[in-house]
């Protein structure tokens, strides 16, 4: 009975990892301010002079708007800890959803996606020193008692 029972949690372990969204790369959560994402805001002009606009209205800085996300977790070292997209901010009211290609900065400048990051061998790993963003789309939602 104990042995049938394990067979059915490890089966139940793997329907659940075959199911996960592969774009789903971080491993914890983690909040951080809009300034944080100000780099993947500028790649837009629109979005830009949208969150501007919003920011005069509230009288905020980007400094004042919590964003939650992801972090990426131990599995991603040295990145570890890096926060990426997408990300959600709150505007008083208001939530702006950034969906952005997360990409893993090489020292000689070079950036690859980060999907694949943690399947590299540790040696190359290590030349990695930051994130990077490309701005996919952002969509500004209604907050609600639930978010």
């Amino acid at each position: 009975m104990q042995w049938t029972l394990s067979l059915i949690a490890l089966a139940i372990g793997v329907v659940r990892c075959a199911a996960m969204d592969v774009n789903q790369v971080a491993q914890a959560g983690g909040s951080s301010v809009l300034s944080d994402w100000q780099t993947v805001i500028d790649q837009s002009s629109a979005l830009s002079s949208e969150v501007a606009i919003v920011l005069q209205r509230l009288n905020r800085s980007p400094s004042d708007i919590t964003c939650t996300g992801q972090r990426l977790g131990y599995n991603f070292d040295p990145l570890a800890g890096y926060r990426v997209a997408p990300v959600d901010c709150w505007l008083e009211g208001w939530i702006l959803h950034l969906e952005a290609e997360n990409f893993a900065n090489r020292l000689d400048g070079t950036a690859l996606p980060l999907m694949g990051f943690p399947d590299r061998p540790q040696p190359e790993r290590s030349a990695f020193v930051g994130v990077s963003y490309k701005l996919k789309s952002w969509r500004w939602s209604p907050a609600t008692l639930n978010d």
